[in-house]
């Protein structure tokens, strides 16, 4: 399935998510208000990768970045219209254009950006970025589009005002709607600077999407909520988590750490489990307190902890709201085979599902 499908169905799968949890509201399509907050489900971990290093690059628009190579550009950044791929003849969805025009026998089209937009740094989405957009990619060719071919390219693009956005193209392009909507749009604050585009790693996405980066390590990738999002009472999943592991049989990095601390697997037992579990959670409430600039202090400390909501201690176990005080229900149960960890339930590698619909009883007989 192409790249551009996957991360297409990613978003909306997503927001359509938090469509259903959100019924009761009374905000429309395209509304940026709700009557009540969301209610928010547990992370999402998406496993598509085995031994892959993580190198920060989100560059929509070069094919051999993590973003595009991961299919993680949907939770930044967002295009004009959207596509149901999978019924073609449904018309286009709004989504930062709110409508669209032909004219000039299918050479000129018009969008009417959406109103009350911000990218997540909290600057306002305007015309001026669309034009932006379509004028870097027109200035640097090099520049991929990962829609299933290329973006036909306008022979101007132009802003009359902060609403509007004309694109002009040399021959009639209404076959092309799709891979001009799809188009992702930058921001021109950010990216206006940026001398060259095609090497630019954009380590920092600044995007409308659902999502901005939450934190990075080269075996692991967190998007946390953009708290501007026009959308955001649709949006009930905290965090979407990617992970990177070495293969298949070593999936828990964190783990591997711990058994070689201890000595082996012979000095193992849940009391090592537990205390390294409490060390990990230690270290991240330090990290937090570190990276906020504030003074590290009993007080401090207490108040990082009760911002941890799905704290998983790199995979150890399931995500867990340790600042409502509640445990993880979702766990994952491993086992030694000849010297290694492997999974035993669930079996299949990154699935954390933590349904009550998918609640699993297991019976163990255990000789003391």
């Amino acid at each position: 399935m192409n790249h551009r499908t996957v991360k297409a169905l990613a978003a909306a799968t997503i927001l359509a998510m938090g469509a259903a949890a959100c019924s009761s509201s009374t905000s429309s399509s395209g509304s940026t208000s709700s009557t009540s907050a969301s209610k928010q489900g547990p992370p999402l971990v998406i496993v598509d990768n085995t031994g892959q290093v993580f190198a920060q690059t989100f560059n929509p628009y070069v094919s051999t970045s993590l973003g595009v190579e991961d299919n993680m550009q949907s939770m930044t950044y967002e295009p004009l219209l959207e596509f149901n791929i999978m019924q073609p003849t449904q018309a286009p969805m709004p989504w930062l254009a709110s409508s669209y025009a032909w004219s000039n026998a299918g050479k000129t089209l018009t969008f009417t950006i959406r109103q009350g937009v911000k990218f997540s740094d909290g600057t306002p989405l305007t015309a001026s970025d669309v034009a932006f957009t379509f004028n870097l990619l027109m200035k640097n060719t090099t520049l991929a589009s990962q829609a299933p071919a290329p973006t036909p390219l306008p022979v101007s693009a132009t802003a009359p005002n902060a609403t509007t956005a004309v694109l002009t193209f040399s021959q009639a392009e209404y076959a092309n709607l799709f891979l001009i909507g799809s188009t992702y749009i930058l921001p021109e604050h950010i990216w206006q600077s940026v001398s060259n585009p095609a090497t630019y790693s954009d380590a920092n996405p600044v995007g409308t999407g659902p999502y901005e980066l939450g934190s990075f390590s080269s075996q692991k990738v967190t998007f946390k909520q953009n708290p501007y999002y026009w959308q955001k009472s649709k949006v009930t999943v905290p965090e979407v988590i990617f992970p990177s592991y070495v293969s298949n049989t070593t999936a828990n990095p964190a783990l591997d750490k711990l058994v070689t601390e201890v000595g082996g697997t012979k000095n193992l037992d849940n009391n090592a489990v537990n205390s390294f579990v409490s060390a990990l959670l230690f270290q991240d409430a330090v990290q937090k307190v570190v990276a906020s600039g504030k003074t590290l202090s009993r007080a401090t400390l207490f108040s990082a902890l009760k911002s941890e909501h799905s704290f998983d201690a790199d995979g150890i176990i399931g995500p867990t709201n340790v600042g409502g005080h509640q445990l993880s229900n979702c766990d994952v149960i491993t086992q030694l085979v000849n010297g290694q960890w492997q999974r035993a339930y669930p079996a299949k590698a990154g699935t954390f599902d933590c349904n009550s619909a998918n609640l699993a009883t297991i019976k163990m007989n255990v000789t003391l």
